[in-house]
């Protein structure tokens, strides 16, 4: 596998067997193919997501302690704790 398709495979967080290597470049550049053949325009927006509208960041206080820990399931020392 080459090194490009090795770090696709990674990023993709996939470790393909010995088989499914030998078809992933073929896979890949098939793929990158029909990107290429999409018009610019049809990568537009997503459906439904409309930009944030901008608003002033003013500073506020912050949530006292313990009304931040008040409905944790599990608190210890100030902080919220959870299972490993």
């Amino acid at each position: 596998m080459s090194p490009a398709v090795s770090r696709v495979a990674a990023l993709a967080q996939l470790t393909p067997t010995a088989a499914e290597a030998h078809f992933l470049p073929q896979e890949l550049a098939a793929l990158k193919a029909a990107l290429d053949r999409l018009p610019e325009e049809a990568a537009g927006p997503a459906v439904g997501i409309r930009p944030a509208a901008l608003r002033p960041d003013d500073p506020q206080p912050s949530l006292p302690q313990a009304a931040a820990l008040q409905n944790a399931a599990a608190a210890r020392d100030g902080y919220f704790t959870v299972k490993r």
